[in-house]
């Protein structure tokens, strides 16, 4: 989760300063400050092997549209489709690992730095 938490404080400076030149409005800044936040921390439903990039395509379309004012994401989105996507593939590959008994130590790593 130290992964996920770290890409948190980064898509909500992200988000904040985004809206910090569309509005001044508090409210507002907070709002989209939270939706930056869990823009990243939805990036554990990419954990789910082969279904996960496209549980996150949808964790992504429905929190760009509660923001308010509604933002542009662009390259913020691009670069967290391809981070949901390479979870996914370290993941789903040390699990395969993991449960093939091929490198166990390696494939226990991987997996413990995406979970925790």
């Amino acid at each position: 989760m130290r992964l996920y938490a770290a890409l948190a404080v980064f898509t909500a400076v992200y988000a904040v300063a985004t809206t910090f030149g569309a509005t001044a409005d508090a409210q507002a800044l907070v709002w989209n400050g939270v939706v930056g936040a869990l823009l990243s921390l939805a990036l554990a439903v990419s954990l789910v092997p082969l279904a996960g990039p496209a549980l996150y395509e949808t964790a992504l379309s429905v929190l760009t549209s509660a923001a308010r004012p509604p933002i542009e994401l662009g390259p913020l989105a691009h670069f967290l489709r391809a981070a949901s996507w390479g979870i996914n593939i370290a993941f789903t590959a040390a699990l395969i690992l993991y449960v093939a008994k091929i490198r166990r130590p390696v494939a226990r790593r991987v997996i413990r730095a995406l979970l925790f």
